[in-house]
């Protein structure tokens, strides 16, 4: 596995923020709502495991929602 670096990270919270719609649709899929006492741990969580799997995916040409939905779920 690659060592996460800080411009990596960058760019793929960068890209994280564009495409944030497949963390609520991954927690709406697990039945987790916003009345859930640890959602903002599930958020946080799904956004590391975002970022994780970008930097698997820098070297791949699969750039989508089912990839990423995927590595989260």
């Amino acid at each position: 596995m690659e060592k996460i670096t800080k411009e990596n990270a960058q760019a793929g919270f960068a890209e994280l923020l564009d495409n944030e719609v497949v963390i609520y649709a991954v927690l709406k899929k697990l039945h987790i709502t916003r009345s859930h006492p640890q959602y903002d741990d599930f958020i946080s969580e799904a956004r590391l495991l975002y970022i994780e799997a970008y930097q698997k995916n820098q070297h791949c040409d699969t750039n989508n929602f089912n990839f990423y939905f995927s590595k989260i779920y």
